[in-house]
């Protein structure tokens, strides 16, 4: 009885290796991709130590890191690691203490009260 049942088996395998073979190509089909729409990359440019020479002189001369970013059409933090990395010191943003006197009345407040507030520790 066990003799039959191992024959029968093993006498089927060449039937179902056949259809197996015969149903591949339909089991065995190019994967679809999916269409992924790319967003579109901003070009990645490397400045000439001539163009970083330019930029820090214009930096030195007076225009802000915004107003550079916006010439040579690059990000402004690039713009100021460029100028650190030629070792240019970065000018502080905002009113310094000395412009504080002229500053419009609006300006003075914001500026003033969040340093007088830190201290005396006084609390919102």
């Amino acid at each position: 009885m066990i003799l039959v049942a191992l024959t029968e088996v093993s006498s089927n395998l060449s039937d179902q290796f056949r259809r197996l073979v015969a149903q591949l190509p339909a089991l065995v089909q190019p994967q679809t991709t999916v269409a992924v729409e790319s967003t579109e990359r901003q070009v990645q440019r490397r400045l000439t130590a001539k163009q970083v020479e330019q930029q820090v002189t214009s930096y030195q001369a007076g225009a802000s890191v915004k107003e550079l970013a916006a010439e040579w059409q690059l990000h402004r933090t690039t713009v100021a690691a460029q100028l650190r990395r030629a070792g240019v010191q970065l000018r502080r943003q905002g009113v310094s203490a000395d412009q504080l006197p002229e500053a419009h009345p609006t300006v003075w407040p914001r500026l003033v009260m969040p340093t007088l507030g830190r201290a005396l520790r006084l609390r919102r």
